[in-house]
């Protein structure tokens, strides 16, 4: 499945975000996913680093981890795809 339609998706899988994960890595960019049990409020921090950019990051804190992983993920296919 294209970043893109992943993006436009209404709930991802957990294949589907190992797929962001693949896909990130093979543009030799980062992707940290990050879950803070200390927090009582937006648990889920995930970033992405872009290789191509290094000055560039994108990231997200959120209750829900899938929001987070879509948010990012709008941002990065937007400026790297």
């Amino acid at each position: 499945m294209e970043m893109i339609e992943l993006v436009n998706k209404d709930n991802l899988t957990s294949d589907d975000i190992l797929n962001i994960i693949t896909v990130v890595g093979r543009k030799k960019d980062v992707i940290i996913v990050k879950n803070d049990g200390v927090r009582n409020h937006e648990q889920y921090t995930v970033i992405i680093i872009s290789s191509k950019h290094p000055d560039k990051s994108f990231r997200c804190d959120n209750d829900s981890l899938q929001i987070a992983i879509k948010e990012v993920l709008k941002e990065y296919v937007a400026e790297c795809f």
